[in-house]
């Protein structure tokens, strides 16, 4: 039906603007599209990433932007030609891009110009291949000839809903099943998109539509039609409307309340929500401090910031817990049946001594897997107990931008992860250059892991993180230049690997996914100063103290000597086992965890680490080094 739909609204054939009126910032009239480059920055959409000279393809109802060559945005390789800006008019952007697929890689090298059927792409790598986008007058639908798919970057906040994607004011949805990675969403197999107003996208997309209205006390509208549901129409002042699919049904939603039954589309219909469950909470620690926290109620999880807050969990019989991270213990909340709004103060009790919690690994807007607000993410670290989070996202420059209600809990740094062979390099702090490939991310194709470690650090002016891959593939650390600030492992498995660095002299502090950082305070300075110090413990949670003498893991001995040894460990989880090692990652004593905390000697050259072994928690600190390395 899709191909009947494309031909009969093709009939109206695009008028093409004259050259001449190369800035015209008022939108085509009806049964015009506007094909051409941008010669002004009237033309470019607000919170756009165009610049003068990409292209501009436009109708009565939305304008699209196609970047330049000679790069993409979000990706490494390839010539331009991708659409950067997509809004609707009088809009904002609401992508970060739009990527066609084709047989084979995209172009090296493509001239790129209007013609009278849109923006013509001609590949001048030697393949000669050419590929157009047209619009189509006074329609959503988008056509790129020579296409295969699409791989839309929406804009970070987006939503999708069924197969349609919301992202900021604009709808898109395709004619083939979409593919969702979390953030990046796919339609193979087509080469034609529908993308503008929810109202448009919708008569252009289904073959038989109806309008809908009634009124609701709900905040929005659910349409559901082939079984799922596809898209929500906002309820103002208590009304609705809206075009849907025929024979779908609608209900009325509003957060905390009984959904409306669900109804067949019609005309003057009533979507009234029904009865309304809230949980009051409040959480403390045992000084009666507010905290940050964690509810799950009923297997879904819930980000509570540091002072009361009304949760919206639906009525009904439910249970749950709240966990404010590993600090503290998990308090288990009985089966309450909550009716209207339902109070609930829960004291936690602290089991693990004040130290920075940190993420090393939180894949954030743009990486492919991500599409939440760099806001949003920090809610929901800040309810785990984090203190710092390192933004990252593979291949890509992340975000970390825009302000928070737990800014004053949490800081974050933006970071960019390598996706190449050398295993997961992180660098930060990074900037975003929307001027350049990938926002500014390295390259990886054709270098070696120590020139790929100086390019990401900018030779030595980002923090970098390498883990077992790269120092496998780098050699020895004799050639490193600059040296990597930390060594992230992803278990006990990488010990090995990790005592090699250290028995080459390298004072790299050791960091997993999460780490505690042992600091007093939490600002980012204090805990970035403590991670550079090797002030850490690599751990999925407990918290293991290492003392030798008077020292702790990041300090150093003047001399070998004979040295009095302290181990402990808090919140230790399902560990068994705690153990001591040494230069050659040899163990020099085990301990059971009933045995903890303990005392033994050392009398050896090179450094100590401590490390606790369970089924599925573990922990490793950095070393306490016997003589200075």
């Amino acid at each position: 039906m899709y191909s009947l739909l494309f031909i009969a609204l093709g009939c109206s054939q695009p008028r093409l603007i004259a050259p001449e009126e190369e800035c015209n910032p008022s939108p085509p009239e009806p049964g015009e599209v506007r094909a051409r480059r941008i010669e002004c920055n009237e033309d470019i959409s607000e919170y756009g990433e165009a610049n003068k000279g990409d292209w501009l393809l436009e109708n009565a109802f939305i304008q699209l932007v196609v970047r330049n060559t000679p790069n993409r945005m979000t990706q490494l390789n390839g010539a331009g030609g991708t659409i950067i800006d997509a809004a609707l008019w009088g809009g904002s952007d609401s992508v970060t891009e739009i990527v066609p697929h084709i047989d084979g890689d995209w172009p090296d090298a493509l001239v790129i110009e209007a013609d009278t059927d849109g923006i013509v792409l001609t590949a001048t790598d030697g393949t000669d291949q050419q590929y157009r986008y047209t619009l189509l007058p006074d329609s959503s639908i988008l056509h790129f000839e020579g296409g295969t798919g699409f791989t839309v970057v929406p804009a970070s906040g987006a939503k999708r809903r069924g197969n349609s994607l919301s992202s900021g004011d604009l709808y898109i949805t395709g004619t083939s099943e979409v593919m969702d990675d979390g953030g990046w969403v796919h339609w193979m197999n087509t080469d034609q998109l529908f993308l503008g107003s929810l109202d448009r996208v919708v008569q252009d997309r289904y073959s038989d539509t109806i309008p809908v209205s009634g009124e609701s006390n709900g905040s929005q509208i659910d349409v559901s039609f082939d079984g799922a549901t596809q898209y929500r129409l906002a309820v103002d002042n208590s009304r609705f409307s809206g075009m849907v699919p025929k024979g779908a049904e609608l209900r009325g939603r509003l957060s905390g309340h009984e959904a409306s039954a669900w109804t067949a589309a019609g005309s003057d219909l009533v979507l009234d929500v029904g009865d309304a469950g809230f949980l009051d909470v409040e959480i403390t620690d045992e000084e009666s401090t507010p905290i940050p926290a964690t509810l799950t109620w009923n297997g879904y999880s819930y980000a509570l910031p540091d002072e009361p807050k009304m949760v919206a969990v639906g009525p009904g019989v439910g249970s749950g817990q709240v966990d404010a991270g590993p600090e503290f213990e998990i308090v288990t909340l009985d089966e309450i049946d909550v009716q209207g709004e339902v109070p609930i103060s829960v004291s936690m009790k602290r089991i693990a001594s004040e130290a920075a919690w940190v993420d090393f690994d939180v894949r954030s807007f743009p990486d492919s897997t991500e599409r939440r607000t760099s806001s949003s993410l920090k809610a929901k670290l800040a309810a785990q107990g984090i203190d710092y989070a390192i933004f990252n996202a593979v291949d890509e420059v992340s975000q970390a931008g825009g302000t928070s209600s737990v800014d004053h809990l949490i800081s974050v740094s933006s970071s960019s992860r390598s996706g190449g062979p050398f295993g997961r390099l992180l660098a930060w702090a990074w900037s975003a250059d929307r001027d350049k490939p990938a926002h500014g991310a390295a390259n990886w194709e054709g270098m070696n892991p120590i020139d790929l470690l100086a390019l990401m650090s900018r030779s030595g002016r980002r923090y970098t993180s390498v883990d077992a891959t790269w120092l496998n593939a780098a050699g020895p650390a004799v050639n490193w230049d600059p040296i990597p600030d930390v060594i992230q492992i992803a278990g006990l498995e990488d010990t090995p690997v990790l005592a090699q660095v250290w028995d080459q002299r390298i004072a790299a502090a050791v960091v997993g996914s999460r780490t505690w950082v042992h600091v007093e305070g939490r600002t980012s300075t204090e805990i970035l100063r403590g991670i550079i110090e090797g002030r850490t413990t690599a751990s999925t949670g407990p918290q293991l103290h290492l003392r030798v003498d008077d020292l702790k893991p990041g300090d150093a001995f003047d001399l070998a000597e004979e040295r009095q040894v302290l181990i402990n460990i808090e919140n230790p989880g399902d560990v068994t086992d705690v153990f001591i090692i040494g230069p050659g990652g040899e163990t020099i004593q085990t301990w059971s965890i009933s045995e903890i905390p303990a005392e033994t000697t050392v009398s050896h050259p090179g450094w100590i680490c401590a490390v606790a072994a369970g089924i599925s928690d573990w922990a490793i600190t950095s070393p306490v080094w016997m003589d200075r390395p």
